[in-house]
C-alpha cells in the first residue's frame, strides 16, 4: 500500500497559479479545468438571481468563494454559488477560506465532474450545514435539488425552484437557468 500524503486547506491556499482551479476533499487535492463559457453564463445568470434577492433580503452571496468546510483532513470546497442567510454571515471581513458552510451551494456539472466526487462533496456540504446543494445538468437540462435532510428532487424545464425556508419568497424557473 502506497501512503499519500494528505493536503491542508493552508497548502491549498499556496499553490502557484497554473490557471487550474483546485478544491480538497478530505485531504486529496482535485484539480479542475476552468469553466467553460457556457459553465460561466449559467453561473454568471444565477449568481444574479440570488444576488437580487440578497438585496432585497440581506445575505451574502459568493462565486467561487473556496470553503473550509472540514479539518483534519481538510476539505475546502469553491461552490460556483453560493448564498448565506444574513443571521449566519461573519461581520469581519477577514481575508481567507469562510470557515463556515454555506446555507445554499450551487454547483453546475461540468463534463470532468466524477459521480463519486459528487457524492463526497454532497456529504462534506450537508455535514458542514449547507442546506441545499443545487446541481446544475446542461445535457439534460434539470436542477437536481439536495436537502440536508436527505430528500432529493428533480426539476425539469417547466418547474420552479423554490427557496423554501432557506429563501423564503425565492423562486427561479429552471428555464431560466438554461437561457
Amino acid at each position: 500500500m502506497v501512503a499519500t500524503k494528505l493536503m491542508t486547506a493552508e497548502e491549498l491556499a499556496n499553490l502557484p497559479d497554473d490557471g487550474y482551479r483546485y478544491e480538497l476533499l478530505r485531504g486529496a487535492l482535485i484539480q479542475m479545468a476552468p469553466p467553460d463559457r457556457v459553465h460561466g453564463a449559467r453561473q454568471a445568470r444565477l449568481a444574479q438571481q440570488f444576488m437580487n434577492y440578497a438585496d432585497r433580503n440581506g445575505g451574502e452571496v459568493t462565486g467561487e468563494a473556496g470553503f473550509q468546510l472540514e479539518v483534519d483532513p481538510d476539505t475546502v470546497l469553491a461552490p460556483d454559488v453560493t448564498y448565506t442567510r444574513p443571521d449566519r454571515v461573519p461581520t469581519d471581513a477577514e481575508r481567507g477560506y469562510a470557515r463556515y458552510a454555506p446555507d445554499v451551494a450551487a454547483e453546475i456539472d461540468s463534463p470532468s465532474n466524477r459521480p463519486g466526487e459528487r457524492r463526497g462533496k454532497l456529504q462534506a456540504y450537508h455535514q458542514a450545514g449547507t442546506r441545499l446543494v443545487l446541481i446544475v445538468n446542461d445535457d439534460k437540462r434539470t436542477v437536481t435539488v439536495e436537502h440536508a435532510e436527505g430528500q432529493s428532487e428533480v426539476l425539469q424545464v417547466g418547474d420552479v425552484f423554490d427557496g423554501g425556508d432557506v429563501m423564503p419568497g425565492f423562486s427561479l424557473p429552471v428555464a431560466d437557468f438554461f437561457r
